[in-house]
């Protein structure tokens, strides 16, 4: 029995250390993927870093970086409305940050709708 208690203590204390672990492992990891989209966006492989973001944005819904990579990639195969809605995604995760809005603003006006543009510049 007494044994059982100090399995139960280091089982408490060691616990809360592999859970940080862990989440720094992800967090490693997550930057490490979005350096793998930035460089394939970057090389012009922008169908490439397309699927990257997705897959990147889908396993972490939370984090904003790659919602806005995800939205510059697709900017640049045209394809405006996914552009926009992941840029709007980024602005959500990113509110005091004005490079979202504006890029949201600039596809309304591509679209050829100022009065959307308008309410997105700040």
């Amino acid at each position: 029995m007494r044994h059982m208690h100090w399995l139960v203590v280091a089982l408490a204390i060691l616990t809360p250390v592999a859970s940080a672990r862990s989440q720094e492992g992800t967090k490693d990891d997550y930057d490490r993927r979005l350096e793998r989209g930035i460089e394939l966006y970057s090389n012009g492989k922008h169908s490439e870093a397309v699927v990257f973001f997705t897959n990147l944005t889908n396993s972490a819904s939370d984090r904003k970086e790659a919602f806005l990579w995800l939205g510059h990639a697709l900017n640049k195969q045209e394809r405006l409305q996914p552009a926009r809605t992941a840029f709007e995604r980024y602005s959500e995760l990113a509110p005091k940050d004005s490079e979202g809005p504006r890029e949201v603003a600039r596809i309304h006006e591509r679209e050829g709708n100022r009065d959307a543009a308008k309410l997105w510049y700040k």
